[in-house]
Order: structure tokens, then sequence, then C-alpha cells
């Protein structure tokens, strides 16, 4: 009986044209110049939009009464406008990269992969970068009104008067929280990747799902300001997220467990064919 070979061997690694250290090497270097390249680029183009970004990010205080974001944002300093300038342009400019440099990565790493970890790869990047807009999207219409208010509101419960927040704490304050949430919401990403390639399993998320969300709740007091509303805006999110991850892998493993069966009477059914 002569053996048979699965043409669908998916944890091999495609018959790619080997390459030579100093190749690999120079694909590294590529790929390390199109990240700088592109970091620059999108900072580069940040700082002519420096202008309409900062009407962007001045929007949510609108949402508190009795403030006028042209006035209510001051500046001390002599040099502090120039600096705000490069670090909105720096900041922003990261936000607008990284999902870019995200795939640039990706990229770099897909050829030493197996046919199903390219699969899982190319999947996670596409989502990552939706997810990554949709957290930054969340944070500016939901979470950051909410926590300026809190910030704006405990001052006057302790009678202190605050006329004004300087212009570099509210920018960078801002811009690293929409950061945060950006990240935050890559945590299905990962979750799921690992949970396709056979590394977790939806049993082991389940039976840790109480430390995960104790993790979760301790990752959001850390990445937003300290007051509980906006960390709980923050956590409850990721926990929802965590639960669909769960969910996915869990259907990821019922379809790997029907397509084994199959491919298991299929093979059962040649070596019957063959042995007539």
């Amino acid at each position: 009986m002569s053996e048979k070979k699965n043409p669908r061997n998916d944890d091999r690694i495609p018959d790619d044209e080997p390459k030579s250290f100093l190749e690999h090497l120079e694909e590294l270097r590529g790929a390390i110049i199109w990240t700088v390249g592109v970091f620059i680029a999108c900072f580069a183009a940040a700082c002519c939009f420096v202008p309409r970004i900062m009407t962007f990010l001045a929007g949510p205080l609108g949402g508190i009464k009795g403030i006028d974001p042209a006035t209510f944002l001051i500046s001390y300093d002599v040099s502090e406008p120039f600096m705000i300038w490069m670090k909105v342009g720096l900041w922003s400019g990261l936000i607008v990269a990284l999902p870019i440099i995200v795939f640039i990565i990706g990229n770099f790493v897909i050829p030493g992969l197996t046919l199903k970890e390219r699969r899982v790869l190319r999947i996670a990047l596409g989502i990552s970068a939706l997810l990554f807009a949709s957290g930054v999207w969340l944070c500016y219409n939901w979470t950051l009104p909410v926590a300026l208010k809190v910030m704006y509101w405990i001052p006057e419960k302790i009678n202190i008067t605050v006329p004004g927040w300087t212009v570099g704490s509210y920018t960078i304050f801002v811009l690293r929280l929409l950061l945060a949430f950006g990240l935050a919401f890559e945590l299905p990403v990962v979750v799921y990747a690992l949970g396709s390639l056979g590394i977790i399993s939806s049993k082991k998320m389940r039976e840790k799902r109480r430390h995960v969300v104790v993790g979760l709740l301790v990752l959001a007091m850390v990445l937003t300001p300290q007051d509980p509303w906006t960390m709980l805006m923050m956590a409850v999110p990721l926990i929802c997220l965590f639960e669909i991850s769960v969910w996915l892998v869990k259907m990821h493993e019922l379809r790997a467990k029907k397509k084994s069966v199959e491919e298991a009477d299929a093979d059962f059914e040649f070596d019957d064919y063959e042995d007539l």
C-alpha cells in the first residue's frame, strides 16, 4: 500500500527560496528603514496639521458646561507652544504610523512561518488595525469627555479655582489616553492568534477568567487617569472583548475538530478502496 500524503499540511513551511544569513540581515535592514521612514513621514504630515489636530483634541472640552476651549487652555512658558507643536506631531504621527508599522513587522516575520501561522497572522493584522481605530474612536467620543468632566469636577468639590489647564498637560493627557485605548484594544487579536495556533485553549481561558478580569482592571487603572469612571470605561470594553475572544477561539477549535474528523473519515474510505 502506498503512503498517502496530505496536500494541505498546514504545519509545513512553504517551499520558499532559501536565503542566506546576509540576505535575512538585508531584509531586517529594509524593514527597519521602512519603519523609520513611515514614522518620519507620519510625523512630518502631523506637524503640518497641528492647528487642526489641536482643534480636534480640544473638542471634548466643549462638553463641559461653562468652558470655552479657545480660552480655557493657557500657556505660561515662552517655548511651550513650540514644544507642544513638536509633541503633538510626535504623538499624532505615532498613532497614525503604528498600524502601518505593525504590517511592516508582520511582512518581515511571515516568510519564516508555516501556512497555518501565515493565515493567522494575516487575519490578526487586518483585525488589529480595525480594533486600534475602534479603541481611539471609543476613547475620543465616550471616555475622554467623561474623564475631562471628572478632572474638572474634582477641584470644584474641594474649593479649588481652576482658571484653566496648561495646553501642554492637556494635550499630552489626551494623546496618551487615545494611544492607550488603541493599544489596549489589541488584546483580542493577541488572544485569538494564540488560540488559533493552539498555544492556549478556550477551556483554559474560561478557567482563568477571574484572573484575567482582575488583570484587565489593573491594566485599565495603570493606563487611565486615577478615577474609577475612566478606569471602568476602559475595563468594561476590554472584558467584553476578552469574552468575544474566548468565543472566537472556541469556534476555531470546533472547526478544527470537525475538519480533522472529516479528514480521518476520508482517509478511512480511501484505505477501504485500496484494500479492494
